[in-house]
């Protein structure tokens, strides 16, 4: 490599000798002490690590603002500061902060190592009792729905909040686009003028020669450095020493040295493409990571709804940006996840329950021999697998729910959530209040079933009063199917948007049917009703017997009027779900 320097020394040297009493000498070291002493003083004030910390965030946040102009990637409010509701925030002096609780057998190294006495001021600034914010808990009702057992209602807007909030994932990628703007100020400061100084005191002490000396200065005292966009590098320095002897001559000496240099590459190494290529690159990746942030917010968000972040977000090191496609393997993940899994939880549920009234069925007819005991057993095996498998998928939804927690969201999994099915309750076609009350006309049957021939008033009694309270609860799964009927009839105008003139005829008939229905219903409710008070009104001693085939007779017609409700009700469900069609181009994609 060939260079072209300029290498100009300018040296400036005095040397004096002055002969002056010690006292003198003694008065003019302390002084220069004392000046020394001030001089430190000063620039310690205004080189603390309060003030790095606080002017580094200014540069960063600086560069940031530069990109963030665009419309198109623009983030609100950047801001690396953790919220202080977050768990993760942390209270404490970022400039002075007290140790973190440790493993008591590793610690014993921070105070004795090897035999020796470690450093004695870890614990000068305090010690913290725990990592997480003792105050994140109250601070939940801030912004999110607290039940009375300090439990989350958990929706798709409160998941979202909370995971900004407390997600360290999200975090990370505020830090890394941070980090990625401090690279752009360090490549910026190698390419600025830079100043350097410093200043210091040595004593030679010569024993018994009495040749003591002290030297005041630095080498260099004071220095300028710049680097050009064209490789080039200028160097100006300043040198100045002051040597006080004190021996027999008590003689002072001072010497100062200016130097400049200039240093200009001409073929390798040389010209702004090598000199700023450090620079475009960090200053590209800063544009990029900022773009990325924009796509990360988005991918964010999918990732809290259905487990899918899509994007890799900012990255340090020029990673490029990283679009994942979807697994394809027709189920999701995340708060939609959350709620396939507690669906499948309820049909399996209700599919069980179904199981199991059929099974007293079949006991029934293999006693009085209708069926042999193998298909008894059969069925009984099938019962006992859709248990096991209830039982996995239980086990399977709370695994999922407690990573959800910890892992998307940021959370403890110890802290009680609520899952608010609402953006699901379209699809389910069958109210779980209806099916409770199928279950408990059924678990009274089974009773009723179960007693001795020789019943007493007082069982039948209670039985017609239990049954009363059926009646009640039907009645309200009744009422809630009126509301259903009318946001069938709501929907029409959107359902009848794709139909065509045969299908809007079908579907009006449809609805027609599904009046008619209810409305039979009603008039079956009254009589299942009207039975019910005779029935209650006519027992007696003389006529329990007859008392308990007609309570035999009214459940089974009251379990059909149920189940009439719960099919009419399911009909009407499926007429009112209409999914929306959503046109995306591939530019807003």
């Amino acid at each position: 490599m060939l260079l072209f320097g300029i290498n100009f020394i300018v040296k400036l040297a005095m040397k004096k000798l002055v002969l002056t009493k010690s006292r003198s000498r003694i008065r003019l070291a302390a002084w220069v002490m004392l000046a020394l002493l001030v001089s430190m003083v000063i620039v310690a004030s205004g080189c603390s690590r309060t003030e790095h910390r606080l002017q580094a965030d200014r540069e960063a946040y600086d560069v940031i603002a530069e990109r963030n102009v665009d419309p198109r990637w623009h983030a609100d409010d950047y801001n690396i500061e953790i919220d202080p509701r977050s768990r993760y925030f942390d209270p404490c002096d970022p400039d002075r902060p007290p140790m973190p609780p440790d493993d008591p057998a590793s610690h014993q190294y921070m105070r004795l190592v090897d035999g020796k006495k470690g450093f004695k001021h870890w614990d000068d600034n305090g010690v913290r009792a725990e990592l997480e914010n003792p105050e994140w808990r109250e601070a939940l009702a801030e912004y999110v729905e607290v039940g009375t057992d300090d439990s989350v209602k958990l929706n798709i807007d409160s998941a979202l909040k909370l995971a900004y909030v407390h997600s360290p994932s999200h975090q990370n990628q505020l830090e890394t686009l941070y980090l990625s703007a401090l690279d752009v100020t360090t490549e910026r400061f190698r390419l600025d003028t830079q100043f350097f100084g410093g200043y210091d005191a040595k004593y030679n002490h010569n024993g018994s020669l009495k040749s003591d000396q002290l030297t005041l200065g630095a080498d260099p005292t004071l220095q300028v450095r710049r680097k050009f966009v064209n490789a080039g590098e200028l160097l100006v320095g300043f040198a100045n020493s002051f040597v006080v002897e004190f021996g027999s001559t008590g003689a002072n000496f001072a010497s100062s040295l200016a130097n400049f240099s200039f240093v200009q590459p001409l073929l390798r190494g040389a010209g702004r493409d090598i000199a700023l290529e450090q620079l475009t690159f960090v200053e590209r990746a800063l544009l990029a990571n900022l773009r990325a942030y924009r796509q990360y917010r988005q991918g964010f968000y999918t990732q809290v709804a259905i487990g899918e972040l899509g994007v890799a977000g900012p990255q340090r090191g020029g990673g490029s940006t990283v679009i994942a496609g979807f697994s394809g393997q027709g189920s999701v993940g995340g708060y939609i996840g959350l709620l396939q899994q507690l669906q499948r939880i309820r049909n399996t549920e209700d599919n069980l329950s179904l199981q199991e009234r059929t099974l007293a069925r079949l006991v029934a007819f293999q006693e009085i021999g209708v069926i042999d005991l193998v298909q008894v057993d059969q069925f009984w095996q099938s019962i006992e697998n859709e248990r096991a498998n209830l039982l996995q998928i239980r086990n399977s939804f709370e695994l999922t729910l407690d990573y959800y927690k910890t892992g998307t969201l940021g959370l403890p999994p110890d802290l009680p959530i609520e899952l608010d099915d609402s953006l699901i309750r379209q699809f389910q076609l069958v109210a779980r209040e209806a099916t409770e009350v199928e279950d408990a006309i059924v678990a009274l049957q089974d009773y009723l079933g179960e007693l001795s021939e020789d019943v007493g008033i007082e069982s039948l009694g209670q039985i017609l009063k239990d049954a009363s309270t059926l009646v009640e609860s039907l009645r309200r799964q009744m009422d809630d199917v009126s509301p259903d009927l009318m946001r069938m009839e709501e929907a029409v105008p959107a359902r009848e948007q794709t139909m065509t003139n045969e299908q809007k005829r079908t579907f009006q008939r449809d609805r027609e049917r599904l009046h008619e229905g209810l409305a039979d219903l009603e008039q079956q409710f009254e009589q299942v009703q009207a039975e019910q008070k005779t029935i209650r009104d006519g027992l007696s001693e003389s006529t329990k017997n007859a008392t308990f085939g007609k309570t035999v007779v009214w459940l089974t017609n009251l379990l059909r009027l149920v189940q009439g409700s719960m099919l009419v009700q399911a009909r009407v469900r499926l007429e009112t779900v209409s999914v929306e069609t959503i046109e995306l181009d591939s530019q807003d994609a």
